[in-house]
């Protein structure tokens, strides 16, 4: 599949701004398309140049923000850096330059791959107007960054915006981050690949005032969602990426519809291959801080897909960028998960900003039927409704799904059978729009759930108004755990509450409930005294009753909205971490390689879930306790063993 090219390098990183200034130039997207420099003999020529200038993250005419980047010489600044890109064994001969006029800079990741052994990586020091020329090898393929910072600190602090009237400080990262590819050996003629770089912008609020950001802008190659590029591609063709995380943020990128395969892993100094048979297809993977991934996914149904990051606050629009406050009740509104336009007219286009990009695929041969016009044999009919939760009469909006009337409490779980046709008829009893996206399920575009841009051609997914309806239509291929929640203002609806469980089971099965456990973590619909989630739609969720020597299957599935690092992990009294057995990965089952009895202890980012199997041996208590990367408990559910 061509995407314009097989290939796809995405890069995260960190932004920083500053006071309106008339003075410095646009820095312009980069699509990525043109490495930097000039390969001869071997041999790579290269200037670089730490300048300033005006980022336009949305239409040229748009307001912008002033950010510091890399340019070549004669060029235009750009957002994100200039790429190399090389065939491994060529030599780097560059010269970087600090063209501004009043802040040293620091520079990072230039040195040679792979890195030798002992050898520390080198940090490049430049004064205002200082030059250093550098040489290194880059003998290894793969895929790394290099990056710069204002001062050698990142972030850094400058006088920043206002809130309420009163200035605040702001602390800032520059968005001087580039591609570092190389290619095998032997590597001729235009690369077939993409190369998409993330940057963010955020200009934090006042602690004291509201504690909330003012504004924040994330995009790729330089432009923001919905501005951003949309690739194309062909059914059947072989799509792969390469997946670059320069940013101090955790980021689970989900892609609908498909499962992808993870290949290699890494950071700024190293690559290495997953070893065969051990690469997980998921349709989510989480992405650390400073780190790499490539991944190959093949697509094999036509229409418009997205790949994004699952964060709900990383897709959505930023704030307005036009010089002046930004009120305390705007932020506040933002932070709360109201868009910048109301989803009910187009939510993909309106509702959501970004971290996203859009993927057209097209079908070979004959043009397909619209997705309304397929046919599909007798299909088990369910009524699914999105409605207000009357329990909750105070506070933030809490809503849930039922499918039948009435009910209260934590949306139920969907069970489905592998190779049998459903028809999920969604009614929205709520005040607002909504839509639903069955996550992870491989279905026809038209019926993956994002209101105003799923489908193809003028057969475009709606929002489901309300009062109104939407049958989704389809056939689950494989057998698993899944999720089904809102695609309209993800954020706001998710914590209020639109979000299950889906489970998939071998065709003539029904999920037994003694020996087959769903543990479904959630966001509190209203803030905690301390961080905090919800299992199962409670803080403090019954014991489980266990027996000694009987197997378990335990669903671990993270739809939280602002959890994307959570780890679950199963521990003994004193704390000592049990074992369990990983049986799948977002539905897949993994390979047996992978199926071996290990800690029980496992990262789960936010769109992502794993089976594990456990068999307690012995009477005793346990505890499967949700927390933060660092160890902070945010929630735990009690397991008594007979």
């Amino acid at each position: 599949m061509q995407l314009r090219a097989p290939l796809v390098a995405l890069i995260l990183v960190a932004a920083a701004g500053g006071a309106p200034r008339p003075d410095v130039p646009p820095i312009l997207p980069n699509d990525n398309l043109r490495p930097a420099g000039r390969l001869d003999a071997g041999v790579l020529h290269l200037e670089l140049e730490a300048r300033v200038g005006r980022w336009h993250p949305d239409r040229p005419g748009d307001p912008g923000v002033v950010a510091y980047t890399f340019a070549e010489p004669g060029r235009a600044p750009t957002i994100p850096a200039p790429l190399l890109r090389v065939p491994a064994g060529t030599e780097v001969r560059l010269r970087l330059r600090n063209a501004l006029a009043d802040v040293p800079v620091s520079v990072h990741g230039f040195g040679a791959r792979p890195l030798a052994a002992g050898a520390m990586p080198d940090t490049i020091h430049l004064d205002p107007g200082a030059v250093r020329d550098v040489r290194f090898r880059l003998d290894s393929a793969g895929t790394w960054f290099y990056w710069g910072a204002i001062d050698g600190r990142r972030p850094r602090t400058n006088p920043g915006g206002r809130v309420a009237g009163r200035p605040v400080e702001r602390d800032a990262d520059e968005p001087m981050a580039g591609a570092i590819v190389v290619d095998p050996p032997g590597t001729r003629g235009p690369p077939a690949d993409r190369v998409l770089v993330i940057s963010t912008w955020e200009e934090p609020g006042d602690t004291a005032d509201t504690g909330i950001a003012l504004r924040e802008v994330m995009a790729i190659n330089g432009r923001s969602w919905p501005h951003t590029e949309r690739l194309e591609g062909m059914v059947g063709d072989t799509v792969r990426w390469r997946v670059v995380n320069t940013s101090f943020q955790v980021h689970p990128m989900h892609l609908h519809g498909f499962y992808y395969r993870v290949d290699r892993i890494g950071g700024q100094w190293r690559d290495s291959a997953v070893a065969r048979g051990r690469g997980e297809m998921v349709v989510t993977s989480t992405m650390a801080p400073l780190s790499t991934m490539a991944l190959t996914w093949v697509p094999e149904r036509p229409g418009n897909w997205l790949f994004h990051c699952h964060v709900p606050k990383h897709v959505l629009p930023h704030l307005p960028l036009a010089p002046g406050r930004v009120s305390p009740a705007e932020a506040e509104a933002f932070e709360a998960g109201h868009s910048r336009v109301h989803a009910g007219a187009n939510h993909a286009l309106g509702g959501m900003g970004g971290l996203v990009t859009g993927v057209r695929v097209r079908a070979t041969g004959a043009a397909p039927l619209p997705a309304t016009a397929v046919a599909h044999r007798p299909a088990r009919s369910l009524r699914l409704l999105a409605q207000v939760d009357t329990t909750e009469r105070e506070g933030p909006p809490a809503y849930r799904f039922a499918l039948s009337e009435g009910g209260t409490g934590p949306s139920p779980g969907i069970v489905l059978a592998r190779g049998e046709p459903v028809r999920i008829t969604v009614v929205n009893r709520l005040r607002e729009p909504t839509a639903v996206h069955w996550h992870g399920i491989e279905l026809e575009s038209f019926f993956d759930g994002v209101a105003g841009f799923s489908g193809a051609g003028t057969q475009v997914t709606p929002a489901i108004q309300p009062g109104d309806s939407f049958e989704a239509r389809f056939t689950p291929p494989r057998a698993g755990t899944f999720i089904y929640h809102t695609h309209v203002n993800e954020r706001r609806q998710m914590r209020a509450g639109l979000t299950g469980a889906l489970v998939v089971l071998e065709g003539g099965r029904a999920l037994d409930t003694e020996h087959d456990i769903v543990v479904l973590v959630t966001t509190p619909r209203r803030p905690t005294p301390r961080p905090a989630v919800l299992i199962n739609g409670s803080e403090r969720p019954p014991s489980l009753e266990l027996r000694s020597g009987t197997r378990y299957r335990l669903r671990l599935i993270n739809i939280t909205v602002d959890r994307p690092g959570l780890r679950l992990a199963l521990r003994s009294g004193d704390s000592t971490l049990a074992t369990w057995r990983p049986l799948a990965k977002d539905g897949a089952d993994l390979p047996p390689e992978r199926r071996v009895i290990g800690p029980a202890k496992r990262p789960l980012g936010t769109g992502e879930t794993f089976d594990v199997e456990l068999r307690p041996m012995g009477p005793g208590a346990l505890r499967l306790e949700a927390e933060t990367a660092n160890g902070v408990r945010l929630g735990s559910v009690p397991l008594v063993v007979r």
